[in-house]
C-alpha cells in the first residue's frame, strides 16, 4: 500500500485504488506521488489552446485541475476550440455589439433623467437603436444610434468605432455610414 507520513496511510477520497494508491477520475488514473497522471492525452490536442501548458500529455485541464474539470479528459480541448470559435467568429462579434448596445441604451436612459441634451438626441430618433435616420444622428449633440450602434459625439478631429461610433461633430453622412460599416467588420470578424 501507498504510504507516506511515517507509514501512516495518507487520506484518500473516493475513487482511489488502495492497492496502488492512484484515484480512478473517470478516464485514466492519477498518481499522487508522481503528481500527474499514468496516461497520456491524445496527441490531437498538443497546443489546442496555444499555451505551454497543452503541450504536456499528462496535463489535466491545462495543469490546473482545481479549477476546471474534465471527466472525459477531453473536454478541456473543446471548451478551448469553443472560446476561441466565440471570439474570432461572427457569433462573437455580434453578440459584442448586442452587449455594447444594450449597456449604452441603458445609459442613455439613464443619464437622459438629468441631461436634457442627452433627451433631446434620444427623442430626435424615438428612441429607436435601429434608427436609419442619418440627419437626425449627425444632429445630434452627444449621443446617437444609427443601425444598432450607439453613436458618441466627440470633440476630436477624426472619428472610429469600436462596436460603437465616436462621431467627430465635422462628419457628414458619408463619414458615417463608413464608421458604420468599420462596425459591420467588426460584427464578422469577431471580438479579437
Amino acid at each position: 500500500m501507498n504510504t507516506r507520513r511515517g507509514g501512516v496511510p495518507p487520506r484518500r477520497r473516493v475513487g482511489c485504488d488502495w492497492e496502488t494508491g492512484w484515484y480512478y477520475l473517470n478516464s485514466r488514473y492519477y498518481d499522487p506521488d508522481a503528481g500527474r497522471f499514468i496516461s497520456p492525452d491524445d496527441v490531437e490536442y498538443l497546443g489546442a489552446d496555444g499555451s505551454p501548458n497543452s503541450y504536456n500529455r499528462y496535463a489535466y485541464c491545462g495543469n490546473n485541475p482545481v479549477m476546471y474539470a474534465d471527466p472525459s479528459g477531453h473536454l478541456f480541448g473543446l471548451i478551448t476550440i469553443g472560446v476561441l470559435a466565440f471570439l474570432y467568429t461572427p457569433i462573437g462579434g455580434i453578440t459584442a455589439q448586442a452587449v455594447v448596445s444594450t449597456v449604452s441604451y441603458a445609459g442613455m436612459a439613464v443619464a437622459s433623467i438629468w441631461d436634457e441634451d442627452i433627451r433631446a438626441d434620444m427623442n430626435a430618433i424615438g428612441w429607436n437603436p435601429f434608427n436609419t435616420n442619418e440627419n437626425a444622428v449627425l444632429g445630434s449633440s452627444k449621443v446617437s444610434f444609427y443601425k444598432g450602434m450607439p453613436v458618441f459625439r466627440t470633440n476630436g478631429d477624426r472619428s472610429g468605432t469600436f462596436y460603437a461610433i465616436a462621431l467627430k461633430r465635422s462628419a457628414d453622412a458619408v463619414e458615417l455610414r463608413h464608421e458604420r460599416g468599420h462596425g459591420s467588420q467588426a460584427m464578422a470578424m469577431g471580438v479579437l
